[in-house]
């Protein structure tokens, strides 16, 4: 174990070949002291090695659902006691990111222990373990709507991503149809998918779409999200949000685009709302 861990940290990206063949040995081993070794780093005086547990345990629970562990329960309270002293930003931030995919009852109690971190890469963190329980509690609530108003663009996108889903309260909303507007482009980017994807059919949501398709920094991409949440709604002015998209690059996307969900709600709306053609056959 110790070997891999050296080999790891001597490049100290997790991109870098070594880091990510070490994480991937490690995260595969199994038995309590591979785990009794692992949980030693926590306390390495190094933040690098502490980084490579964080990222080693990721590694560990992504593979969870291939080897069917029984463990993961001692992993997710682990990463909780962890998040509670780790004193490097960058450190805890990683954290803090792993266990928000863990299922863990105290994962509220530590999101709003860093709600107001000093680091942005803390705070922005924090909005995924606030909103893990629909709907989620009145402080919950109060610290996201906070957290929406961030002096960091990046902390104010996650909010907006955090917001997104079923359930859209009026609270939220509101928050997302001020990040809708807000000076960053992707804060504006994240709140619109939100509210997209939001079942909020409101003409306050629809008309705050729109608006962003005259945006100068608007992407393609963007415009083809608009365009899914006003098909959705049967928003007449679908047909000009897909005008905006403009014609999508050879090869766009990861699958044919008669299989992408924002494409297909394009044609489905166009089939709804086909006009009836006069001289067709009587009945």
């Amino acid at each position: 174990m110790a070997d891999l861990a050296a080999r790891a940290v001597a490049h100290p990206d997790a991109l870098h070949a070594n880091w990510a063949q070490s994480r991937f040995v490690l995260g595969e081993r199994r038995g309590p002291q591979v785990w009794h070794e692992l949980k030693a780093l926590r306390h390495h005086p190094d933040p690098v090695h502490r980084l490579f547990l964080a990222d080693t345990v990721w590694s560990r629970n992504s593979l969870t659902w291939f080897n069917h562990r029984q463990d993961v329960a001692e992993d997710a309270d682990f990463l909780a006691s962890w998040a509670r002293d780790e004193p490097d930003g960058t450190v805890l931030a990683r954290v803090l990111d792993v266990y928000a995919d863990q299922e863990h009852p105290d994962q509220e109690t530590i999101g709003l222990r860093h709600a107001g971190h000093p680091d942005p890469r803390v705070r922005g963190e924090v909005p995924y373990l606030l909103r893990r329980a629909p709907p989620p509690t009145e402080v919950a609530t109060d610290a996201l709507l906070v957290l929406s108003r961030d002096p960091d663009p990046d902390v104010r996108r996650s909010v907006a991503g955090a917001m997104a889903g079923p359930g859209l309260t009026p609270a939220f909303r509101e928050a997302l149809l001020t990040l809708v507007r807000d000076t960053d482009a992707q804060v504006r980017a994240g709140a619109a998918v939100a509210l997209g994807n939001s079942d909020d059919r409101t003409g306050a949501v629809a008309d705050a779409l729109v608006a962003l398709l005259d945006d100068q920094d608007q992407d393609q991409l963007l415009c083809l999200e608009i365009v899914h949440a006003l098909a959705r709604r049967d928003d007449p002015r679908t047909e000009y949000a897909w005008e905006r998209v403009g014609e999508l690059p050879p090869g766009f996307g990861e699958m044919p685009q008669q299989e992408d969900h924002r494409i297909l709600a394009y044609w489905a709306y166009r089939s709804r709302h086909r006009p009836t053609d006069p001289h067709g056959p009587s009945t």
